[in-house]
């Protein structure tokens, strides 16, 4: 394909003809994968994960070492979303019904509403009849809203959700 060797890739996103590679060393990447050529280059050191707005021209969410950044114009800098998720950001799913979840190693897991630019957070530990974690490495959201965490020290959580709230949360 023509695309630059990459060391300590932390997360590829394919949406439509674009590619979205991050990367420790070269930040985010955003290639056209029609013509091969670089798209935008974004020097965001840091990235674990990365979520793309579907549609949008370079609209995406990014994980980074220290929390959450938004990006929407590849020529200036990623945002930092300051007072959500202060600490590394392993993972994020790609957006479901207008909402990105994310897990936040040590601050739990969270959602991001893309349609009104609200933020979430899940604080579980310490509650017996929940995740007891707060150190997530990875969130899912299969097809019927249920949301699986993995948490280093507890395994793999099922959480259910009522509207923004936590119905239920339970390990497997």
């Amino acid at each position: 394909l023509g695309l630059p060797n990459f060391a300590d890739v932390n997360e590829t996103v394919a949406q439509g003809s674009r590619l979205w590679v991050s990367s420790h060393g070269l930040g985010l990447t955003v290639f056209d994968l029609t013509t091969n050529k670089v798209l935008a280059r974004i020097n965001a050191p840091y990235i674990q994960s990365i979520s793309v707005i579907p549609g949008m021209q370079f609209e995406a969410y990014i994980g980074g070492n220290d929390g959450i950044y938004h990006l929407e114009d590849p020529a200036r800098p990623p945002v930092h979303i300051e007072g959500i998720a202060r600490n590394m950001i392993p993972d994020m799913t790609q957006p479901v019904d207008g909402k990105i979840w994310f897990a936040s190693y040590g601050n739990g897991f969270g959602m991001i509403d893309t349609k009104t630019k609200s933020y979430y957070e899940y604080d579980v530990s310490g509650n017996p009849d929940k995740c007891r974690s707060d150190f997530i490495n990875a969130v899912k959201v299969s097809d019927d809203g249920t949301i699986w965490v993995a948490s280093e020290e507890q395994g793999i959580c099922k959480v259910t959700m009522e509207g923004k709230e936590i119905r239920e949360a339970r390990y497997c």
